[in-house]
């Protein structure tokens, strides 16, 4: 099964990052906006998984536990990847990058050393040496052709949804994801939840 490692979002969060998407949806023709209910933040994508991989996975959420829930707070819109085509619009993290860097390296960490234990290559290609992780939640992808990078207009893009996006979220759990195929984009399932 496809399969992702994400901290949650809140319902309330979700409901006021819906309401941003609403707000920016003029601003981005074309674009494909995610669903309210499938936000998260995402800490390591793992792709097709099955069996000891899976096991390994689990282990990797499990690691979480303890790590303290924590408040997490938007500061700015932003596209991404930060070089190439910009395919990714999302808002950026203030308050609570540092709790998100701690628990993306303690996940992947765990990923690291249960593969190698199995006998497995590295779960997430991304991890050590990839993208530098970047504390996001995805609010569109680009539809046909990628976004224009245009910093004064992604500064007045955070002006018009700072009021709905602003106010901080609790963020207290970890979750193991299936990604399932389905009209209108893919569903996110939990497999996993661990509370942090």
């Amino acid at each position: 099964m496809r399969c992702f490692i994400a901290l949650e979002l809140p319902d309330e969060a979700k409901v006021r990052l819906a309401a941003a998407a609403g707000i920016l949806a003029g601003r981005f023709p074309g674009a494909r906006w995610v669903r309210p209910e499938s936000f998260h933040l995402t800490l390591a994508f793992l792709g097709e998984i099955k069996g000891t991989e899976l096991d390994c996975a689990r282990d990797a959420v499990v690691a979480t536990a303890g790590s303290g829930a924590f408040d997490l707070a938007f500061a700015g819109t932003e596209l991404l990847p930060v070089r190439g085509p910009a395919r990714v619009l999302a808002l950026s993290a203030g308050a609570g990058t540092r709790e998100c860097v701690e628990i993306h390296g303690r996940v992947n960490r765990a990923l690291s050393l249960a593969a190698r234990a199995a006998g497995l290559p590295p779960l997430n290609p991304e991890w050590p040496d990839g993208r530098p992780f970047r504390v996001h939640v995805t609010l569109a992808r680009a539809g046909g052709r990628p976004f224009p990078r245009d910093p004064r207009g992604l500064g007045e893009a955070w002006e018009e949804i700072r009021a709905c996006t602003q106010a901080p979220c609790r963020i207290s759990r970890c979750i193991l994801y299936r990604s399932a195929p389905g009209p209108g984009g893919a569903r996110y399932e939990p497999v996993l939840a661990t509370v942090l």
